[in-house]
């Protein structure tokens, strides 16, 4: 038995040597390897480069479409209309010098003048009469004001100080100074608005809060009078219809368009050049023979 565990442990070592060679053998031939980063999870991906393929899909798609509209505007093209128009002929005049006069304007190249704003409704004396007596009474006040020459702004700006009873007259200031005569209806109107307001001073038409009335409410008053009144197309009836219904009551009595701003004040150039076909052929009238008071406003007030 000691001899066969003698023989068995030089089997060992002789087991143990050859491993030792064999492992030496095969690091040799291994290759070397050496790490110079260590491996990470990429965030973008390598391939494919999506943004850059959309904008190449992107152009390519612009360039067709432009490719595609030409192609159908080419074949699409129909030939040219001819019009003929006739020119009038006009005599070639040789001036001085022998040089040919130049032919007149033709009436297509003449500057026209761009159309002006169509203007509103004309009250007829009966529609006055129903609008004054359906109105409350500032609607009554600014329905007067603007059948006697005022204007929506300077209704607003009214102030007592304008307004002179003793003299009877109303001194306009603004963009049209002038100073109006205190005619009846609308002289009786400011007495008994004055009598409502004895002590006050300031805006003569007055909003709920006692301050100045806004303008917006102007063309409410007249609105609201002309729904009550039963008015065809109370909608239509504004600050404008009445103030076109004064003019155009003034201009067939053959006022001067001299004379029309100092009794409604400024006009633009375009409303004066729509209001000339209102005007009569007979001669004009100076202005101290022009009644500035419409009938419908006396009947009511009578």
């Amino acid at each position: 038995m000691q001899e066969d565990l003698t023989h068995l442990e030089q089997l060992h070592r002789a087991a143990a040597d050859r491993l030792a060679r064999l492992e030496a053998s095969d690091s040799e031939v291994a290759p070397q390897v050496e790490i110079l980063e260590a491996a990470s999870v990429p965030q973008l991906p390598w391939r494919p480069l999506y943004a850059r393929d959309a904008g190449i899909s992107l152009g390519a798609a612009v360039a067709l479409g432009f490719l595609a509209v030409w192609l159908v505007e080419f074949f699409s093209r129909s030939e040219p209309e001819y019009v003929a128009e006739r020119q009038p002929w006009w005599p070639v005049a040789v001036g001085r010098g022998g040089a040919a006069a130049s032919p007149p304007l033709l009436a297509a190249e003449a500057p026209r003048l761009p159309a002006p704003d169509p203007l509103p409704r004309e009250l007829t004396d009966a529609e006055i009469a129903a609008l004054l007596r359906a109105a409350n009474d500032d609607g009554r006040l600014i329905v007067t004001a603007l059948l006697s020459g005022l204007s929506a702004e300077e209704i607003v700006a009214l102030d007592w100080d304008q307004i002179d009873r003793d003299a009877g007259t109303i001194r306009m200031s603004g963009e049209s100074p002038r100073t109006l005569p205190l005619n009846d209806p609308l002289r009786q109107l400011i007495i008994a608005r004055r009598a409502l307001q004895p002590q006050a001073a300031g805006a003569v038409l007055r909003s709920p809060s006692g301050g100045p009335l806004p303008l917006d409410d102007i063309r409410t008053l007249v609105m609201y009078a002309a729904y009550d009144a039963g008015l065809d197309g109370a909608d239509e009836v504004t600050p404008w219809t009445l103030r076109h219904t004064y003019l155009v009551y003034l201009l067939r009595q053959g006022i001067r368009f001299a004379d029309i701003g100092r009794v409604a004040g400024r006009l633009p150039q375009e409303e004066l050049a729509a209001y000339m076909r209102f005007a009569p052929s007979q001669p004009r009238q100076p202005l101290e023979q022009i009644d500035p008071v419409l009938p419908a406003l006396r009947h009511v007030t009578d």
